[in-house]
């Protein structure tokens, strides 16, 4: 099986202390939002492309976890259920429910999400999910956060804290979605993810795989990012910076990270340690691409059409073929 898929779907948008260039302005429309070049002389990079992304493959989805007495727990093999489940086509496994996880210290001033028509290859991406920090009720998109036993989600012995509904400085849990406005900062040490507005027992949620407590879907299919954000004392800890992660759904719907291990490169993208910056990720199943670009003089439209994303997709970038 390819070793995308070896991680449990988890993909990572990693950015390092390094500075960028910026380049001149080019047509058409969505080309000027692009900063160029995409790699600079010392080898660092404003965007990068993986091609050739959708695999075949298989992994263990988790279809059960039993709770176990108290705090007693059974051995992993008892109260974690699982059954293997095939993916392949185009973008898999990343065409799958995804959710964006921030880990500080880091500020989110903005995020878009787009996302095309289903099955539609030529329609504009219309803005699905909005947040701006400092203004309340973010559009179909919640702050979770992974401290489930209080006042939301749950606690057992053997999953530990489920997913939870973030307070406003990302610190608690609060008892409903977006209950406090959130100033966008969040600390050392802390995760928070990002899900869409739709719970799990709706039937039109889309939640693979077993989920517990609190519990939303993310985004599936191709969808657009787009992230304005800072690292300010990103520096002051390598052995944990701050990042931003891509993760498929199922696994915070689960256990999140509990025991689980992995690890990220921090040798391309600049973190962003004095100033804020803009960046668009892009996940097409049509071209099979996935595409990671710091912009300029982004306007946050409502829309996006088809030929400005197949714009950005061509852009200069540092090219990986994920296929070989």
């Amino acid at each position: 099986m390819r070793s995308i898929l070896s991680a449990f779907l988890a993909a990572v948008l990693a950015v390092d202390n390094a500075s960028t260039c910026s380049g001149a302005i080019v047509k058409p429309f969505a080309a000027k939002h692009i900063v160029t070049p995409a790699v600079t002389s010392g080898g660092k990079m404003t965007a990068i492309k993986y091609t050739n992304v959708g695999g075949s493959g298989s992994y263990q989805r988790v279809t059960n976890m039993i709770s176990g007495q108290g705090t007693s727990c059974p051995a992993p093999k008892d109260f974690c259920v699982k059954a293997p489940v095939t993916v392949s086509g185009p973008l898999a496994p990343f065409n799958a429910d995804l959710t964006l996880v921030f880990s500080g210290p880091l500020t989110i001033y903005n995020i878009s999400v787009y996302q095309p028509p289903q099955n539609s290859k030529t329609a504009d991406w219309k803005k699905v999910s909005r947040f701006k920090a400092g203004k309340s009720n973010p559009d179909n998109l919640v702050f979770m956060n992974n401290l489930g036993g209080t006042k939301s989600g749950v606690w057992d012995a053997c999953g530990g804290a489920s997913q939870s509904y973030a307070s406003g400085d990302f610190t608690e849990t609060v008892a409903t979605a977006n209950e406090e406005t959130f100033n966008g900062f969040v600390p050392r040490g802390l995760d928070v993810n990002i899900m869409t507005g739709v719970t799990c027992d709706s039937p039109s949620a889309d939640c693979p795989g077993f989920y517990r407590g609190t519990a939303n879907a993310g985004w599936s299919g191709s969808k657009l990012f787009v992230l304005q954000f800072d690292m300010p004392g990103g520096e002051d800890n390598p052995d944990k910076p701050p990042a931003i992660w891509a993760l498929n759904g199922e696994v915070v719907r689960s256990a999140h990270f509990k025991g689980a291990t992995g690890s990220g490169n921090a040798d391309y993208l600049p973190r962003p340690l004095e100033k804020k910056v803009t960046y668009g990720v892009i996940f097409d199943t049509a071209t099979d691409q996935i595409t990671i670009q710091r912009w300029k003089n982004w306007k946050w439209p409502d829309k996006v059409s088809r030929a400005d994303i197949d714009t950005y997709l061509r852009a200069e970038a540092k090219v990986v073929s994920v296929s070989g």
